[in-house]
């Protein structure tokens, strides 16, 4: 490695990505919540298969947080289709089995598509139910529309994966490095520019200029 690969690498590790600890107490976590899943009985009607990370988690793009900030982890909990389950049943169903729990009841929370550990001032694990109706089709789940959604959240982690390996890992790197720059730039001191990025008007220009300054420092 040249001088500059290996000060890039430092970079990374010091600033962007999630530090090795973090990441192998997500997995051990992750893997006692699949677990807790795959063993509870009120769940055995619907379940089909193990948790699949998912986003950020899946293509191991997830950033160091900010301070004092958490950080998220999506995983899918597959499922198939119950006669007579409206949608909504399939997250409802979901935070009940952790919210009943004396392991996860304090830390369960029932969102729009998921239900949501949350462990405090580290990370919260959001889990989405990912149906495979009798079509073949995937859905994920919208609660308080009482919907199924068309997803297919799993090929798009895979077409992830692909272009990394076709950009010789560098689209990993460039993801995060990217994410960082927008997050490190919402909590900076200039929400003008920030609103700006948001709605793309010419004022981004100026967060460009800010965004290269801060990666040549």
């Amino acid at each position: 490695m040249t001088p500059r690969h290996n000060e890039f690498k430092a970079f990374l590790d010091d600033h962007v990505n999630l530090n090795p600890d973090r990441t192998k107490k997500l997995n051990a976590r992750v893997e006692v919540i699949n677990s807790f899943v795959n063993d509870h009985a009120d769940l055995q009607i619907c379940l089909d298969g193990d948790l699949i990370p998912q986003g950020s988690y899946a293509s191991r793009t997830i950033i160091k947080p900010q301070r004092r900030n958490d950080f998220a982890a999506d995983v899918l909990v597959p499922m198939k289709e119950v006669d007579g389950w409206e949608p909504k049943r399939c997250s409802i169903k979901l935070h009940k089995a952790f919210d009943d729990s004396a392991c996860y009841g304090d830390k369960a929370k029932l969102g729009k598509h998921c239900a949501t550990i949350d462990y405090a001032g580290d990370v919260h694990v959001d889990i989405v139910p990912f149906v495979t109706q009798a079509d073949g089709l995937t859905y994920i789940t919208h609660r308080t529309k009482n919907q199924f959604i068309l997803a297919d959240p799993t090929a798009l982690s895979s077409w992830f994966v692909r272009q990394n390996k076709a950009a010789g890992g560098h689209l990993v790197k460039t993801v995060s490095c990217g994410t960082t720059a927008l997050q490190r730039d919402r909590r900076s001191s200039c929400p003008r520019c920030w609103r700006a990025v948001s709605n793309r008007s010419p004022r981004t220009r100026t967060c460009r200029a800010r965004w290269s300054r801060w990666s040549t420092t």
